[in-house]
């Protein structure tokens, strides 16, 4: 019985050697981490240029240098993951990351963006890109400049010398600005703005030029909750407590099952050649509910106001669906006044 025991232990034992095989030893020179964005280059230091098409990623916070950028982009097909780190800015320092000349397929993920003398992020000249879950905030600018054909989602931009996020024709999803000194949210024309959040703006909550979409966003505590022109879709949205308008649109616009309450001067006021539709919302305790008083030729049913200092204020010419209380209106497209 002992000799089989033992003859177990050293065929267990050699084996075991087998399967485990020669020891290794990693090569010589640096190693190139490999992570959801695939192969990556570390970026050691700032100032850094990025000159080749590739995956970037921080190791460590990095502190800018005064009169320089952070990282500039200066090539095609980038991505940089922040990797849960800070690109911080000193006084006297040019934006976080910006794009030399124009370069496309950019993308820059998970982390901040903090106290750089100009934009924290400035994509001038950087097309097809993608800003995702990044903080940024007390830059000199604004927290992102954007151009043509950005998406940015689940971003914060807090406390910047301009505007929160600014671009021409862009996406803006699932982000949050706030106490910024100009606008939370400018858009260009044909853009969207989606689920976002917007308080305590020095002007705007969330503006755009024309033919844009807003919904589902959230304005609060700013000069002006939501501005938008002709040929724009507001819907879905919540504005509150703005110092003077709550919603103003242009003609050709729709405002659409939004709310709009405690605003200085009106809910929501068109004006513009006409053509706007006004419809759904619910309007309350602002000094002028709907206001269309320097607009004709506009649709306006199916709203509710109470409590404010005129709760339809609008003149005639404009198509208005029969205005009383609930109790005695038997149009389908009447407006309730209560």
């Amino acid at each position: 019985m002992m000799l089989i025991k033992l003859t177990c232990v050293v065929v267990f034992t050699v084996a075991a050697i087998a399967l485990a095989g020669p020891t290794l030893s990693p090569p010589p020179g640096p190693v190139t981490e490999s992570g959801r964005f695939g192969t990556r280059s570390m970026i050691p230091q700032l100032p850094h240029t990025i000159t080749a098409s590739g995956s970037y990623y921080l190791g460590a916070n990095l502190t800018g240098i005064a009169g320089q950028h952070g990282l500039t982009i200066d090539a095609d097909d980038v991505t940089i993951d922040l990797n849960g780190f800070a690109l911080v800015g000193v006084p006297g320092s040019l934006e976080g990351i910006v794009v030399a000349g124009t370069h496309i397929n950019l993308g820059i993920h998970n982390g901040t963006v903090r106290d750089w003398g100009q934009h924290g992020i400035m994509l001038d000249g950087g097309k097809n890109a993608v800003i995702e879950g990044v903080r940024m905030s007390g830059n000199g600018q604004s927290g992102i400049f954007a151009d043509d054909t950005t998406v940015i989602r689940s971003c914060v931009s807090v406390s910047n010398g301009r505007d929160g996020i600014v671009g021409r024709t862009i996406v803006v999803v699932d982000c949050n600005v706030n106490d910024n000194t100009e606008d939370g949210i400018e858009v260009g024309i044909g853009s969207v703005v989606a689920n976002c959040v917007a308080t305590n703006s020095g002007f705007r909550g969330i503006a755009s030029s024309s033919r844009t979409t807003i919904v589902g966003c959230s304005s609060s505590s700013n000069q002006h909750g939501i501005a938008v022109f002709p040929d724009s879709t507001v819907s879905g949205c919540t504005v509150s407590e703005n110092s003077s308008g709550g919603i103003a649109v242009q003609e050709r616009c729709t405002v659409r099952d939004c709310s709009s309450t405690g605003n200085g001067t009106f809910g929501i006021g068109v004006t513009g050649a006409g053509g706007a539709r006004l419809d759904g919302n619910n309007v309350a305790d602002n000094a002028s509910g709907i206001d269309a008083s320097a607009s004709l030729g506009n649709l306006i049913i199916r709203n509710s106001a109470a409590g404010n200092g005129t709760n339809y204020n609008i003149l005639p010419g404009n198509d208005v669906g029969p205005i009383g209380s609930a109790a005695t209106s038997t149009s389908p497209w009447a407006n309730i006044s209560f």
